[in-house]
C-alpha cells in the first residue's frame, strides 16, 4: 500500500536541475514559481540535481526522457 502511494506521488512529474527548469520555464512563458504544469506533466525544480539534469520516478516518463536523451546525443554528435 505504501509503495502505491509513493508511485502516485511521483506520477507525471519530472524533476529538473535549475538550468533545465529555467530554460523550459522561459520557453513556455512561465513567469515565476518552482513548479509548473505543462499538459499532464508537472515540472519541479530540484536544486539538489545537477543544473542540466532531468529525473523522473514515473515509469512511462522514464521511457520518454531516455528517448529524448538519445535524440539529443545524436544531434549533438551530428547524426540525424
Amino acid at each position: 500500500m505504501l509503495k502505491a502511494k509513493q508511485d502516485d506521488t511521483h506520477k507525471n512529474k519530472i524533476y529538473c536541475g535549475t538550468a533545465i527548469f529555467n530554460a523550459v520555464k522561459k520557453e513556455i512563458g512561465v513567469l515565476y514559481g518552482s513548479e509548473f504544469k505543462l499538459k499532464d506533466v508537472k515540472f519541479v525544480c530540484d536544486e539538489c540535481l545537477h543544473p542540466r539534469q532531468m529525473l523522473t520516478l514515473d515509469k512511462e516518463l522514464k521511457k520518454l526522457l531516455k528517448e529524448l536523451e538519445v535524440k539529443f546525443q545524436e544531434n549533438e554528435h551530428g547524426h540525424r
